[in-house]
């Protein structure tokens, strides 16, 4: 068995995207991994739906109240068991090798600490697009956050150490 890998998922009142996103954890082809949905105080059927798939790697937290994505986030990542953090949003879909990918980015370079890719989107009328990744720069990253939270992973150890999101 690898070591385990968290993925965290923030989410406010999206119960009808969901199930879509959490199948996406389910399909991963690296089965090594746990999901913290973290329910930012939503007003709708969420946790139903996140208890629902039954699976004792998937693990719900609610907010007491609403203090948006960046906090959700926070908490999940201070909640999570792995030693990396993959971020989604309630809204997103992985592909089915992002976790199988990512462990071996790290394994291949074990003292890196971020990683993150291109993303693909998926648009209503069912096409796609790919936003391509960038060789990182600090003077661009400086000017704008070119790294979406879906195409990124880092360690648990380098976030506790920053200020987290905010």
């Amino acid at each position: 068995m690898a070591e385990i890998y968290s993925f965290v998922m923030p989410s406010k009142d999206r119960a009808h995207f969901l199930p879509e996103s959490i199948k996406s954890i389910l399909n991963q082809t690296d089965p090594d991994w746990e999901l913290i949905v973290v329910d930012d105080h939503s007003q709708d059927n969420t946790e139903e739906v996140v208890r629902s798939f039954g699976d004792e790697r998937i693990h719900y937290v609610r907010l007491i109240d609403g203090t948006g994505p960046a906090a959700a986030r926070n908490c999940g990542i201070r909640a999570a068991q792995g030693s990396m953090i993959l971020l989604i949003d309630s809204d997103d879909r992985c592909l089915p090798t992002r976790l199988a990918v990512t462990r071996v980015a790290v394994k291949e370079h074990p003292d890196t600490e971020v990683f993150y890719s291109q993303i693909q989107f998926l648009e209503l009328n069912g096409s796609t697009r790919i936003k391509p990744s960038q060789r990182f720069s600090i003077k661009l990253l400086r000017m704008y956050n070119y790294i979406s939270t879906i195409a990124i992973a880092f360690s648990k150890d380098a976030f506790i150490q920053s200020p987290g999101f905010d």
